[in-house]
């Protein structure tokens, strides 16, 4: 019954609050290498969301490299790796954000956040996901 229970106040908390992003907007601040991502999250069920967090992953975006004429593949032996450094390595990022906390019904409200990427990113691409409970 416990495990019932359970399951059955996550799937109400999951499916009972629910929030949406309306005008959200992206600038890259190209002087300290790092962005912004600013909108509104509005409340559209019927309960209070009690806080809403903003997850954003940056990655480096590497599919350009293919029709340019580049190599995509190099061949590689074991004496490179220990010898070389390999700059081509990406490596994701990931941030979280409490963007509203105790969001009414129908309630919305503004936002934004900065956060920064790796210099080592040619074209960073961004990607973000919002969780409320």
């Amino acid at each position: 019954m416990a495990i019932v229970a359970f399951f059955a106040i996550y799937g109400l908390d999951k499916y009972t609050k629910v929030a949406r992003l309306e005008n959200v907007t992206q600038k890259k601040v190209l002087i300290n290498e790092s962005f912004s991502i600013s909108g509104q999250i509005r409340n559209i069920g019927n309960f209070q969301i009690g806080q809403c967090i903003l997850e954003v992953k940056i990655s480096n975006e590497l599919g350009d490299s293919a029709g340019s004429g580049s190599i995509v593949f190099e061949p590689k032996s074991a004496f490179d790796n220990l010898f070389s450094k390999d700059s081509s390595s990406s490596v994701d990022t990931t941030k979280e954000f409490v963007i509203a906390e105790n969001l009414h019904k129908n309630e919305m409200r503004n936002f934004t956040v900065f956060m920064r990427y790796p210099p080592s990113f040619s074209k960073p691409y961004i990607r973000y996901e919002l969780f409320c409970h």
